[in-house]
């Protein structure tokens, strides 16, 4: 939070301590601070209060010791919890929050917090305050929580703004009443300019405390202020060759509160400790004396697995067991082991059918079930901009890490929270391995694919899977899954395999094949290439249609449908069935295939298509082709195959079949004499003759 560097680009705030070695000291109207060297002159107002030095921290500050800047006379801390970015307005937490807050309050520091502000609006003021409201829950927050309120380079969002005073004036208003309102000692960090140009500073002072940055021998400033940051070129041991942000505290004991200590905390025990994954359960602790002052945090000893709020809201993101912990800030605590299971709503069932239905046997039907994800899940990603890796999905967890721009990282969950999209992601980094959440908002997709489950996690049972009709599988989890799928699937008549062509004619094909006297009827295919797309062209009712129970005969004579339950399939005797394709042209190859059906309900049920078999409508004895031009008589049924023999333009030739080649182009099969008045077959295409 430096005024004028380049630091302050990242919102750096520091406060110093204690400058003598025997404590506290009473202010005189000058100081020389042994961090800096120089000498500060005090307001008059303030000569008889208690003077203590301080630092304030961010990331920017590296990796700090913080024993020995308690050992160097530093009495207390701000450290930075977050920042809203300059450019899209988004609020992140400062990546060494948890180790600065952790490190200063086990070295006997006194620590507050600050957040960089940018907001434009009260509504995003108050936002930054519940954001750092829950960043402090769990930890010995003595110090106040303060606003930094700095515009940052013209650049910024809130220079961009162009407020008036008196919005800017509310804005901090907002944030410091609602701090307030939540226990907390609320205070204002901004530099002199700020102070006098910008904002109603008597009003604000009257309600809250001040702290004003001014890098000068004095303040100059007439308003009333708390602490004074005088200096960002401080030399305190621990924090290595780095300058650090100085900070006088005119402690006049306003900030020593009685504080009533937590003696117990317990978590209500739960009907059962497991959830599913996307499940939420909600924790409820107890924590006496209830009028105690103490703050606390909820943890997961795996958030990967399970994460929890702050206020308490379990909700599992994948398989595993973790403990979820409730810690006061004096480090009372209570714990909770939570098992995550799979959740079968996330996948589907698949049978091994590939035809419509299931062929009647006469025996149980059981189709091999597949079991899984609904949707393609997500397996590696690429950050497309520096992101934070968080322990939990929002911006108020606390930071692990920045993973890199351009960084590919492995995805083993994703989840949805107040409509925007997180990944669970594995990043390596000094050789640790970190599992964390990340906004997915900053990453392409790399790899995706199809989760299927072990069916270990799984049993089947089935129901109405004999008589011809609708059956069911219902497959419930067991072992580390929950939850219940069924999946509907047809019974048909069974599969017909004896097709056959019966008769070419010149007129008509015949097809017959061994009927089921199960079937209503039965509907004949046609395609000209065996892997074409296949037309209905016949459906014949079955005249052999029997059935045998009482109920099921009755409603034949009455001309009713037969339903699922009371449909019974007759005996075994099948006659053969004759269709006649009389839709043919002279030459031409067919290819079919057919199906049998029942009708039950009103919809029809139908067996698996039949093998396909070939026809060919015959030529007439007198049919001839007439060659339209010059053209080459083919081996086979292809433009590449050897030519044979020249024929010349109105040549004629008997035509004995019309075949296509991989292509779909027709040709005529041709008789011809070669060369030694030999008899042979050959192909001319069906476009360069006229059939007579």
């Amino acid at each position: 939070m430096k005024k004028f560097t380049a630091i302050v680009l990242s919102g750096i705030l520091a406060i110093t301590a204690f400058a003598a070695n025997t404590g506290s000291i009473y202010a005189a109207d000058q100081t020389k601070s042994r961090y800096t060297g120089k000498t500060y002159i005090h307001k008059d107002s303030l000569d008889a209060d208690s003077i203590v030095h301080g630092i304030d921290v961010s990331k920017w500050n590296g990796d700090i010791d913080w024993n020995k800047i308690k050992a160097d006379g530093i009495e207390y801390v701000f450290i930075r919890c977050g920042h809203r970015k300059c450019d899209t307005g988004v609020i992140e937490s400062d990546i060494k929050y948890k180790q600065n807050v952790e490190g200063a309050t086990k070295a006997g520091l006194k620590v507050g917090l600050y957040i960089f502000s940018q907001a434009i609006t009260e509504k995003e003021a108050i936002n930054e305050a519940k954001y750092m409201i829950n960043m402090a829950k769990g930890y010995d927050i003595t110090m106040p929580l303060v606003m930094d309120f700095e515009y940052n380079g013209d650049g910024c969002r809130l220079a961009k703004a162009h407020l008036s005073n008196k919005k800017r004036t509310n804005i901090c208003d907002a944030f410091l009443s609602y701090v307030d309102e939540q226990g907390y000692v609320p205070m204002l960090y901004a530099n002199y300019s700020m102070l006098t140009d910008d904002l109603d500073n008597a009003s604000l002072s009257n309600k809250y405390k001040i702290w004003i940055a001014r890098y000068n021998k004095e303040t100059e400033y007439s308003g009333d202020y708390d602490f004074w940051q005088y200096s960002s070129e401080g030399k305190v041991k621990g924090n290595g060759s780095s300058a650090m942000d100085m900070n006088f505290w005119y402690n006049d004991g306003s900030l020593e509160e009685k504080k009533v200590k937590a003696e117990s905390v317990s978590i209500k025990e739960l009907e059962s400790n497991e959830i599913a994954i996307g499940e939420t359960i909600k924790l409820n602790a107890t924590i006496l004396p209830t009028n105690t002052t103490e703050t606390y945090r909820w943890t997961s000893s795996n958030p990967e697995v399970a994460y929890v709020s702050s206020d308490g809201k379990v909700r599992g993101v994948t398989t595993g067991s973790t403990t979820i912990k409730i810690t006061t800030s004096k480090g009372l605590s209570a714990k909770i082991d939570i098992k995550v299971k799979n959740n079968l709503n996330r996948y589907k069932v698949i049978l091994d059918s590939k035809n419509k239905s299931y062929a009647y046997t006469g025996g149980e039907i059981k189709p091999r079930v597949t079991v899984r994800t609904k949707y393609n899940q997500i397996k590696s990603v690429k950050t497309k901009e520096n992101v934070y890796l968080r322990t939990g999905p929002d911006s108020t967890f606390i930071s692990l890490a920045c993973v890199p721009k351009g960084t590919k990282v492995n995805c083993i969950g994703s989840l949805k929270v107040n409509n925007k999209k997180w990944y669970v992601v594995k990043y390596k980094e000094d050789g640790e391995v970190l599992t964390g959440y990340t906004c997915a908002d900053y990453y392409s997709v790399l790899t995706k694919q199809f989760d299927t489950l072990a069916d270990n996690n799984y049993s089947c049972t089935y129901v109405d899977n004999i008589e011809i009709g609708k059956g069911t599988v219902e497959v419930n989890a067991v072992g580390s899954c929950v939850g219940k799928l069924t999946k509907e699937f047809t019974i048909g008549p069974k599969e017909i395999n004896d097709l056959k062509v019966s008769k070419n004619t010149t007129k008509y094909i015949k097809l017959k094949f061994k009927g089921d006297d199960r079937a209503d009827g039965y509907k004949l295919y046609r395609a000209n290439k065996k892997n074409g797309k296949y037309k209905l062209v016949k459906n014949v009712k079955n005249a052999n249609k029997k059935v045998v129970n009482t109920a099921t005969k009755q409603q034949n004579v009455n001309g009713n449908t037969p339903n699922a339950n009371e449909y019974k399939a007759a005996g075994s005797v099948n006659k053969n069935v004759v269709i006649k394709d009389t839709k043919v042209k002279n030459g031409y190859n067919y290819y079919y295939k057919v199906i049998s059906y029942v009708n039950i309900d009103g919809s029809n049920i139908t067996s698996p298509y039949s093998n396909v078999t070939k026809g060919t409508c015959k030529f007439k004895k007198s049919s001839r082709v007439k060659l339209k031009c010059n053209s080459y008589i083919r081996k086979r049924a292809n433009a590449n195959s050897k030519a044979v023999k020249l024929a010349y333009k109105k040549s004629t030739y008997r035509a004995l079949e019309i075949v296509y080649d991989n292509k779909g182009k027709a040709w005529v099969k041709i008789k011809y004499k070669n060369a030694r008045g030999k008899y042979r077959k050959g192909y001319v295409l069906k476009s360069l003759v006229k059939l007579k």
